[in-house]
């Protein structure tokens, strides 16, 4: 059994939320009041600092409607933490960026597309410009800053729009999600795989044209870079890979964030054991073992490489996540696994 140790760690402060987001996989929405008392946050992070944590991301909900916000960064970064905190843009002002600059390390803007489609997409007219003029107070005052977007095939087209006006304002990272169809989101399409390559290939040719920013795709760089080694050993969930957990707001902990709709999936309660027992016990083996995989999917000369795939995703749907079927292949990227083993991914892009 492969033992992992712990390095990042994502806690769910509050389900509170000033916006409804229509991708929101954790169900947050204006008046949903459940927030993590203070002490049990504090006793969160300590237990992750003591287990070797480098990083802590705070979020909601609207990580700026938790009460206790300035309290958990100030004791986070105390300890000596990276602090992320990833933010709708709403509630950053001048009034409160300067605990903000000396208590957290980066924040994120989610940020889904221009001013019409973003302003829709969170419910709240206006959305946009205020978190624009929140993400230039940000840059100003020298804090590393980031825009977070789901890509899905209603607003992949206005991703580059957002990369020349973020450029243009000092951002630093612009971060590019794939759309899961997962909480409030199993309504909107994700991206088929191919047009997935083609748009990564689009912004890669973009980001030569950017004078500051960087563009980064989340999650799936690092899912590429294991099907093109077959030798590794990638376990088929990418925080289990990266030694990340996740904390909801009453305390229970989850492999991932898809995870959190489905019990199966839960390490157990916070209090009942140190943070560090619960990660040091789990396994690559605990999770695939989650779902039983297909006849098809174990006879499968690259299972060695996917080891079946995302397993909440197999076990939401009851399906492997594979180019064989209709659901998106485990590698959003290059769905023909036995054509990587031979090329580059310099080469792929070649021919796209």
């Amino acid at each position: 059994m492969i033992k992992m140790a712990l390095r990042e760690l994502c806690i769910h402060l509050t389900r509170n939320c000033n916006q409804k987001c229509r991708h929101c996989y954790y169900h947050a929405a204006p008046g949903q009041n459940t927030h993590m008392t203070l002490p049990l946050a504090q006793q969160i992070i300590k237990e992750a600092s003591e287990s070797g944590v480098k990083r802590v991301t705070l979020q909601g909900g609207e990580t700026f409607l938790y009460p206790y916000i300035r309290e958990i960064c100030e004791y986070s970064k105390s300890l000596g933490l990276i602090v992320a905190v990833p933010t709708n843009g709403q509630f950053i002002s001048n009034k409160n960026i300067h605990w903000i600059q000396e208590s957290v390390d980066i924040v994120f803007f989610s940020i889904h597309g221009l001013a019409d489609y973003h302003d829709a997409f969170v419910e709240l007219e206006g959305a946009f410009n205020r978190a624009v003029k929140s993400v230039e107070i940000s840059v100003e005052h020298g804090i590393q800053t980031g825009i977070l977007s789901s890509v899905s095939t209603e607003n992949m087209h206005q991703i580059g729009g957002l990369a020349t006006l973020f450029d243009q304002m000092g951002v630093d990272i612009l971060g590019l999600l794939y759309h899961s169809e997962a909480g409030r989101g199993t309504e909107i399409k994700s991206v088929d795989p191919l047009e997935w390559e083609r748009f990564m290939t689009r912004m890669k040719k973009v980001q030569p044209n950017l004078n500051h920013m960087r563009i980064r795709f989340e999650t799936t760089r690092k899912l590429a870079d294991d099907v093109l080694r077959p030798s590794s050993k990638f376990c088929g969930c990418l925080s289990l890979e990266k030694n990340i957990c996740f904390v909801d707001t009453e305390g229970f902990i989850y492999p991932c964030s898809l995870a959190m709709d489905f019990p199966d999936f839960c390490y157990g309660h916070i209090t009942d054991r140190r943070l560090s027992d619960y990660f040091s016990s789990m396994s690559w083996e605990w999770a695939r073992q989650k779902v039983e995989l297909p006849e098809a999917c174990t006879a499968c000369t690259h299972l060695s490489i996917c080891n079946g795939g995302c397993m909440v995703k197999r076990y939401a749907r009851q399906a492997v996540d594979c180019q064989q079927g209709k659901y998106i292949p485990v590698c959003v990227l290059y769905p023909d696994i036995d054509v990587y083993e031979e090329i580059s991914i310099k080469q792929r892009e070649q021919q796209l």
